[in-house]
């Protein structure tokens, strides 16, 4: 079954791994993941619940990605974009090498 509205998926399938990786199950003594790098904060108190190689310097790859979507999320809550916003892509842009997910050129 596909997707209708991709990005919905994407925040479906992130809030389910925030519910999956809670700070209750982080305290857990038996948690592991087979992730190579893995930090879980909590929000409010900036503690460090769990880590794995967090000190460790890795390539960002979908971090960026996390973090592109926080601002953007964060921005549609104030009113400053909507869903329905359009950012445009240069050619070269769209060029450069990494992930296009879902980027088209105009």
């Amino acid at each position: 079954m596909g997707c209708i509205r991709p990005f919905s998926c994407f925040l479906v399938l992130l809030v389910g791994a925030l519910f999956v990786l809670s700070p209750a199950a982080a305290q857990n003594q038996y948690f592991k993941t087979k992730a190579d790098f893995a930090l879980i904060m909590d929000y409010e108190s900036g503690e460090v619940l769990y880590d794995k190689q967090a000190r460790v310097p890795m390539m960002p790859a979908s971090m960026s990605k996390l973090m592109t979507t926080a601002i953007v999320l964060d921005q549609i809550k104030s009113g400053k974009i909507s869903l329905e916003t359009e950012f445009e892509v240069s050619e070269k842009a769209w060029r450069t090498k990494g992930s296009k997910m879902f980027v088209l050129v105009k």
